[in-house]
């Protein structure tokens, strides 16, 4: 996502192929990656409950204009360095769900809840934390 390189609408209508050009989790705006990252409100609301599962109460909401990679290196300040690479990991699941949430609409014409695909980062994240505590 972060290298705008995703088959995202306004990709897929680069490469002269047909594709509804509106973001299928909000409906509201034209889907870029830009926009799928951080400023589509389906994301931003998975991220609230993250954030808020997680208790990073001082991690700023997603951005809406800057690109995600400037967020991304702001938001990191705001937990220390040992949680750098968790927080990263936290960011990674946030937005690979939200990318197979928009893929499951697109290809399958099934829908899940905000409070699912928060769910679904949550527990990816848990294993992914777990896995991590082994290898060290």
């Amino acid at each position: 996502m972060l290298k705008h390189k995703i088959l995202s609408a306004d990709n897929i209508l680069k490469r002269g192929w047909p594709c509804y050009p509106f973001c299928q989790l909000c409906m509201t705006h034209l889907e870029t990656a830009q926009h799928l990252a951080c400023s589509c409100s389906f994301t931003a609301s998975v991220w609230t409950i993250v954030t808020r599962h997680f208790q990073l109460v001082g991690t700023p909401p997603l951005p809406s204009d800057d690109p995600p990679q400037d967020w991304w290196q702001k938001a990191c300040t705001t937990v220390t360095r040992n949680q750098r690479k968790n927080f990263s990991g936290l960011l990674m699941y946030l937005w690979w769900n939200v990318w197979k949430e928009r893929n499951r609409r697109v290809f399958q014409n099934s829908f899940q809840s905000i409070s699912f695909v928060s769910s679904l980062v949550i527990s990816d994240f848990t294993s992914f934390a777990s896995f991590s505590a082994l290898e060290m």
